[in-house]
């Protein structure tokens, strides 16, 4: 995993690496086919170019060590909260299988409270079972 140190040194190893190649390219006298020089005065007027041409880069790297920073940053964040995740998956486990007893007990004690009742259930049955028949001799 990337850490904004390394990212910060690579950003700048990468910027030095740029510049370097970008100046010789620019400074360095083009040999013609005999062996001479041109003349420096091109130099001189390329200087602004080169200038630019080393702000822009700068900045550009610049932007991409922020860019990579960031990221750095995301996956530290995630890392993180993956591990918290982790954590709590066992805490979980164990309330859902507490739970889980919990809705058996409930279910077994519901079981044995209607089986308690069943015959006052029955006994109020036989009651208006009877009140119906009534009822209906009377009509």
């Amino acid at each position: 995993m990337l850490n904004r140190k390394t990212t910060g040194k690579a950003a700048s190893r990468l910027a030095r690496q740029l510049l370097f190649r970008e100046a010789l390219q620019q400074t360095q006298p083009m040999a013609t086919e005999k062996g001479h020089q041109p003349e420096a005065t091109s130099n001189i007027t390329d200087a602004p170019k080169q200038d630019d041409t080393m702000e822009r880069i700068l900045q550009e790297i610049s932007a991409i060590g922020r860019r990579l920073e960031g990221i750095d940053s995301n996956i530290s964040s995630l890392a993180e909260k993956t591990k918290s995740i982790q954590t709590d998956i066992p805490g979980f486990q164990t309330r859902l299988m507490g739970l889980e007893q919990r809705e058996k007990e409930s279910q077994a004690e519901t079981s044995e409270r209607a089986l308690h009742h069943q015959p006052r259930l029955l006994q109020f049955s036989d009651i208006i079972r009877g009140v119906k028949q009534e009822n209906y001799r009377l009509l």
